[in-house]
């Protein structure tokens, strides 16, 4: 599928020479009475090696790679192979530690994560998860993942009583979540381990909008929290007598293959999500 450089938004990924790439980074360039020059920072998504590429001229095309996501959740790691099933066929797939990459940090038995296909070979595993010891934790671990994300030290709350501490370096404003907002933060109720889901209530203290506006969403869920499936899940809310006006129930970034049957992040939400796991 061709695309224009104005389509490109970061997490997209593009085929070139054969190899699939993820974009980090985008920027035009405008010259006086000069073609445009066009930045890509990309990852290789074979090899994980970061490339800068700069084009120039007018029109450029770009090829959309032909990758699929699939949920899938770490089993175990044995003689340096990480073992993967598929959520949904149970088929179980073997990734060497390169294919992993940045994702080793956060992998834990039975963490819920997406590993990316290229014409039908396993090449990238996305993690959704890291663990905290405690919400002092947050501030820290808050600011290493939007460094590591080449984000702004800039987040977006609600006014949960959980996020009123010290955040260092990250600079927190409070209130609905706004298009301009390259990261928000959100704290959910309850999880569901059987399929990585986040049940995330409505209300001043952590809007709905921030959990569809902005480029990066990172949700807080206490580990106690996190229950089996469905039944488990509902049985505690009413235990809770929770009645907020919505109840989002949120598994992953935003995704949508509506167009040309080619799946996209963040079409209709943010492109990314991040779940701290705390205790």
């Amino acid at each position: 599928m061709v695309m224009d450089f104005g389509d490109l938004r970061r997490g997209v990924t593009i085929e070139m020479d054969g190899v699939p790439f993820k974009v980090e980074e985008y920027h035009q360039q405008k010259m006086q009475q000069r073609a445009p020059v066009y930045h890509i920072k990309m990852r290789n998504m074979l090899t994980g090696q970061l490339l800068d590429k700069t084009f120039s001229g007018y029109g450029i095309k770009l090829n959309r790679a032909p990758v699929v996501n699939r949920g899938c959740t770490f089993l175990y790691e044995a003689d340096g192979l990480y073992t993967f099933m598929d959520s949904e066929s149970f088929d179980q797939y073997e990734l060497n530690k390169d294919v992993v990459g940045d994702a080793l940090t956060y992998l834990v038995d039975q963490t819920p994560c997406e590993i990316v296909f290229f014409r039908d070979k396993a090449i990238a595993v996305d993690a959704t998860v890291s663990r905290l010891a405690s919400l002092d934790d947050l501030p820290a671990a808050l600011a290493d993942e939007l460094r590591q994300r080449n984000l702004p030290a800039a987040i977006r709350t609600g006014s949960d009583p959980a996020f009123a501490r010290d955040w260092g370096t990250v600079e927190r404003t409070t209130g609905p979540g706004r298009l301009i907002e390259p990261a928000t933060l959100s704290r959910a109720h309850l999880a569901m381990a059987e399929t990585g889901t986040l049940i995330l209530a409505s209300g001043p203290q952590n809007p709905v909008t921030l959990t569809f506006l902005g480029e990066t969403h990172f949700v807080v869920v206490a580990a106690k929290d996190i229950k089996a499936g469905f039944e488990d899940m509902w049985a505690e809310w009413r235990q809770r007598g929770l009645d907020p006006r919505t109840v989002n129930l949120v598994t992953g970034p935003s995704r949508s293959a509506d167009i040309g049957q080619t799946l996209q992040l963040g079409a209709h939400g943010p492109v990314a999500l991040h779940v701290f796991v705390v205790g």
